[in-house]
C-alpha cells in the first residue's frame, strides 16, 4: 500500500504543478460596485466615465444601467450600453497589460441586444502596444462572424459580429490565444452604433496564464498510468 500512497502523491504533486497554469484575472468589471442614478424612467448613468477595475471607455462614451430600466434583461443587474447617450459607440478598453512567450490571454463577456430596435455592429479582440505580436491557437466562442481563422501575426485579431439583433438575450462570448513572444497589449469590445442604442456588455473578464509544458503533461498521465497498474497488481495479490 506504502508503493500506491507513494505513486499517488507523486501524481498529487505533478497535478499541483500543472495547476500552476490556472489562468490569473487582470481585470474584471461587472458594473455591480456602482449606483447608477434613479431616474423617473428607470436606473442609469448617462455617459459614465467612472470604472474601476481596468476597464474604461475610449474613442466615444458608454451609459451604465441599473435596475429597473426601459430594455432590462434578465438574468443581469447592472451592465453599460456601448452606444452612449452621446450617440457616439465607444471601444471600452483595459489597461495596458504585459504577458511573456507561453501566456495564454483570454477575454470573456456576456453580450446582449439592446431591445429598442435596429441592428448594431459589434467586435472584440486584442491590440498590441507596440511592435508585431504572434497570436498563436487562437480559439473563440460564441456565434460569431467576424474574425480570423486558426492563427495570425499582426497588430491585432478580433472577432465580431456585423448584425446583432435587437431581441438577442444574454450570450456568452470569449477569445484567447497563446503569445508567440512576450509583449504588451490592451483587450476590448466595441461597437460602430452611433443612434444611442447599442449592445449591452456585463461581466468582462480579462485572464492570463501560463501553459503547462508538454512534458509536465506527461509525467502526470504517467503517474496515473503508474497508479493504476499498482492498484491493479495489489488487487491481483488480494485476491
Amino acid at each position: 500500500m506504502s508503493v500506491v500512497k507513494t505513486l499517488l502523491g507523486a501524481v498529487a504533486a505533478t497535478a499541483i504543478m500543472a495547476s500552476g497554469a490556472h489562468a490569473t484575472t487582470i481585470a474584471f468589471e461587472n458594473f455591480e460596485s456602482y449606483s447608477p442614478t434613479v431616474h423617473g424612467d428607470g436606473v442609469y448613468d448617462l455617459n459614465f466615465n467612472s470604472f474601476t477595475h481596468g476597464f474604461h471607455p475610449t474613442d466615444g462614451t458608454v451609459d451604465l444601467i441599473g435596475t429597473p430600466n426601459p430594455f432590462n434583461l434578465s438574468g443581469s443587474s447592472n451592465y453599460i450600453d456601448l452606444d452612449g447617450s452621446t450617440n457616439d459607440g465607444a471601444i471600452f478598453r483595459s489597461n495596458a497589460f504585459n504577458f511573456v512567450t507561453g501566456d495564454k490571454i483570454t477575454l470573456s463577456f456576456d453580450l446582449a441586444g439592446n431591445k429598442r430596435g435596429g441592428t448594431d455592429q459589434w467586435d472584440f479582440g486584442f491590440q498590441t502596444e507596440a511592435g508585431n505580436i504572434a497570436f498563436n491557437s487562437i480559439i473563440r466562442t460564441g456565434p460569431l462572424d467576424l474574425g480570423p481563422g486558426g492563427s495570425a501575426f499582426g497588430p491585432a485579431i478580433g472577432a465580431g459580429d456585423n448584425a446583432l439583433a435587437s431581441n438577442s438575450g444574454w450570450t456568452h462570448y470569449s477569445l484567447s490565444f497563446i503569445a508567440g513572444n512576450s509583449g504588451s497589449a490592451t483587450a476590448y469590445v466595441a461597437t460602430t452604433s452611433a443612434d444611442n442604442i447599442g449592445p449591452l456588455v456585463d461581466n468582462i473578464r480579462l485572464s492570463s496564464g501560463a501553459v503547462p509544458e508538454p512534458s509536465t503533461w506527461a509525467l502526470m498521465i504517467g503517474g496515473f498510468g503508474l497508479a493504476g497498474a499498482a492498484l491493479r497488481r495489489r488487487r491481483a495479490v488480494t485476491a
